[in-house]
């Protein structure tokens, strides 16, 4: 079993701390995606609810 230098050791932990910081920012990412288009779905229900509400008083 060849033994790893530290050297290597360190490079592997700095890639594998890299891919995480990507993996959590692209969940970041898709968390913020996620709640802006909840947020635009409800203004668009809360729009279509006033112009309902404007033409039954009309």
């Amino acid at each position: 079993m060849p033994q790893i230098k530290p050297a290597q050791a360190t490079q592997s932990h700095a890639r594998q701390d890299v891919e995480l910081a990507d993996q959590y920012r692209q969940i970041g990412s898709a968390a913020i995606l996620g709640a802006l288009a909840a947020r635009m779905k409800q203004e668009q229900a809360e729009s279509d609810n006033g112009q309902k509400r404007s033409r039954q008083a009309a």
